[in-house]
């Protein structure tokens, strides 16, 4: 069975690719499966390419595997001659970005087929992991899906859920859906070796799609929980980015999450959350929370008494504050402005 394999250089390409060598090198494997070639996107504009056969790249496997590795860089149906030639049973992608036109997708005779970071149908587009982290979203998933002439709309074969940990950053997140992608990817060659797999149409009415996001998405809201507040940030926490946060006209730049509680914190036991659902509290020097401070009610108009306080108490730009979300409170660092 030949395969042509679609893909970047994201782990959600690599590792479902990695498994699938592994497959083709298996001497009691039923059938002989075949990798006739790697198709990617290619920016280098350079007419020698180096190549690091230590680094996780399609390309690295293509040139130790001794694979052919096509290079997409105008449009993706000039290679669909080249791509006929290899007469392939299968056509896979992962996180390859072009749409992959009808005349390429009909040469495989078995099918194509995608993996999409996401259980279908909701978290359709190009950056699914960013949009479940920002809605909170408890279970993740993959999803391997039919390829149609709509992006990420195709019938489902198969799906794995898989557990995010509590303040996991997305690097570590998209190794965790990548390993789980490469499952399905495995799934898929042993189902067709036997008859075609089962598939279920998406329903569009569970449908959601969402695009690239932008900077305002990194924005975060006082009436998120803490929980919410704080694995957003943990899993795009990065240096040189804030997230925006809007309190009563009073702008906050978060920068870190260091932790949280799903209670209130006992210094705020006087606090309604409900109808007051956002406080300040700012931590000392030494990393200890200043017990002696009381906490800041942004609700009640205290803008001017927040930046006076923050300006004797904070030294430095960076500084660790307690937020009371409308659930729990979270530990984390703030960007400060004053002077």
């Amino acid at each position: 069975m030949r395969i042509i394999y679609f893909g970047s250089n994201s782990p959600l390409s690599y590792q479902p690719l990695k498994a699938l060598l592994r497959l083709t090198q298996h001497i009691a494997a039923p059938v002989k499966f075949e990798i006739c070639a790697i198709v990617s996107e290619h920016f280098n504009t350079e007419d020698i390419s180096i190549i690091d056969t230590r680094s996780d790249t399609l390309q690295s496997l293509a040139f130790i595997q001794q694979i052919p590795f096509i290079k997409v860089t105008h449009n993706l149906p000039d290679i669909a001659p080249v791509l006929r030639r290899c007469k392939a049973d299968i056509i896979l992608s992962s996180c390859f970005a072009r749409k992959i036109p009808e005349s390429i997708l009909s040469i495989a005779s078995f099918g194509a087929f995608n993996i999409h970071p996401s259980l279908l149908p909701q978290y359709r587009g190009p950056d699914p992991l960013f949009w479940q982290f920002r809605a909170e979203q408890c279970v993740f998933g993959v999803s391997l899906h039919r390829m149609t002439a709509e992006f990420d709309s195709g019938d489902i074969l198969f799906k794995k859920t898989v557990v995010m940990p509590e303040g996991i950053n997305r690097h570590e997140a998209t190794y965790l859906l990548a390993h789980a992608a490469a499952e399905l990817a495995l799934q898929l060659l042993e189902r067709s070796l036997n008859k075609p797999p089962a598939q279920t149409p998406q329903n569009s009415k569970a449908m959601s799609h969402q695009g690239l996001p932008e900077a305002k998405d990194y924005g975060v809201s006082h009436q998120w929980s803490a929980r919410r507040l704080y694995n957003f940030i943990c899993a795009y926490q990065q240096v040189g980015r804030y997230f925006q946060c809007h309190i009563n006209q009073q702008s906050i730049k978060l920068t870190q999450a260091f932790s949280y509680q799903k209670h209130p914190y006992a210094e705020a036991q006087n606090l309604s959350f409900k109808h007051q659902p956002f406080s300040i509290h700012p931590v000392d020097n030494t990393g200890d929370y200043d017990t002696g401070i009381t906490p800041y009610n942004l609700r009640d108009n205290l803008r001017d008494n927040l930046r006076d306080n923050l300006r004797d108490n904070l030294r430095d730009n960076l500084r660790d504050i307690r937020i009371a979300c409308s659930t729990g409170f979270i530990h984390c660092q703030f960007y400060s402005e004053i002077q």
